[in-house]
């Protein structure tokens, strides 16, 4: 039996282990002051998440990407699914690491809140007006995802391994540049809490 399935042993043995995460400290949560005149964004929040190799073996031709996000229907308590085109993650330092090393910190950016200034004619003169949207980051088109609460599959690959998902909540519901618990939560959801949401169909 060791003859015939030692590689397959050696393999489940050797893998990397991959780990997502976002507690709540200073490198979840990045204010951004942009200030070019080639932009009309004022200020970013750029949300992260922290990712892991607990495993003793590289994690080779690595990426992360989304291509899904659950929103909340708050009258029915349902989560309804939205497709798109494969988004691949970016880090920190808007790279896509190819090889996820043991025992290092990789940080993502997953999403980004961002405020704008607008002017508006009043009859006193124009005044600025901000705005506030949050956005899914990643390649390709920009993903618009509004106010209400989200589920976000973060889908990892690599060799060695089966894809790993993780399962991310969002919850943003604010007029103002602000994350406090009344209007902003962060988390990362289990399989079994996961399992426990109601889809719609």
């Amino acid at each position: 039996v060791v003859a015939l399935f030692q590689k397959l042993i050696r393999d489940y043995i050797n893998r990397p282990k991959i780990q997502i995460t976002c507690k709540d400290d200073n490198q979840r949560k990045v204010i951004i002051n942009n200030n070019a005149e080639s932009s009309d964004t004022s200020n970013e929040i750029r949300l992260r998440v922290r990712l892991e190799n607990k495993g003793n073996y590289i994690a080779n031709h690595a990426a992360l990407y989304v291509d899904s996000y659950y929103k909340l229907r708050e009258k029915e308590g349902s989560f309804v699914k939205e497709d798109f085109p494969p988004k691949q993650i970016k880090d920190y330092r808007n790279t896509q690491p190819p090889s996820i090393v043991p025992h290092l910190q990789y940080y993502f950016e997953i999403a980004s809140i961002h405020q704008y200034d607008s002017l508006s004619k009043q009859e006193d003169g124009n005044k600025a007006k901000q705005f506030y949207k949050l956005y899914l980051l990643g390649d390709g088109v920009e993903q618009s995802l509004g106010k209400g609460t989200f589920v976000i599959p973060l889908k990892f690959y690599s060799s060695r391994i089966d894809v790993y998902i993780s399962y991310l909540k969002i919850y943003w519901d604010s007029d103002s540049f602000t994350t406090n618990k009344n209007n902003f939560g962060f988390e990362i959801l289990s399989e079994k809490e996961f399992a426990k949401l109601k889809i719609a169909r």
